[in-house]
């Protein structure tokens, strides 16, 4: 039997847009703040002293994604600055974002971005030139 989260009112949801929850910033906070492989939802419920459900129910109120999705999103965004805006080997680059190996770390890449991680950054790099 799972628990779902109970449904919130209009004037509940409007209050999420202006006031957002401090232990949400704080999970948020963290997510960009730890190392990668060490982000997770047990850990993060830990920090702002919730249960895990709990967390998971405030969580997505509170940035409209399950948590999950969020750490996924915000390691493919560091991915992307990383990408294109250094010159760490793409191997470099998935273990800094905590990608457990390249086959997923590219396959996840391709997902988010519509293209390789090398082909964008060489794509990048000739736009760079081109600009110059």
């Amino acid at each position: 039997m799972s628990m779902e989260c109970p449904e919130m009112s209009e004037l509940e949801l409007r209050k999420l847009e202006y006031d957002p929850d401090p232990r949400i910033v704080r999970v948020l906070q963290y997510i960009d703040t730890a190392p990668p492989d060490a982000v997770t939802i047990e850990a993060a419920a830990a920090l702002v002293n919730l249960s895990v459900s709990r967390l998971r129910c405030l969580f997505k109120s509170g940035t409209a994604m399950p948590f999950h999705t969020y750490v996924r999103l915000r390691r493919m965004q560091r991915a992307r600055e990383l990408v294109t805006g250094s010159m760490l080997r793409i191997k470099e680059v998935a273990a800094s974002v905590g990608a457990p190996d390249m086959s997923h770390f590219v396959r996840d890449y391709r997902r988010f971005y519509g293209v390789a991680p090398m082909r964008h950054r060489r794509s990048r790099t000739s736009i760079k030139f081109a600009n110059k």
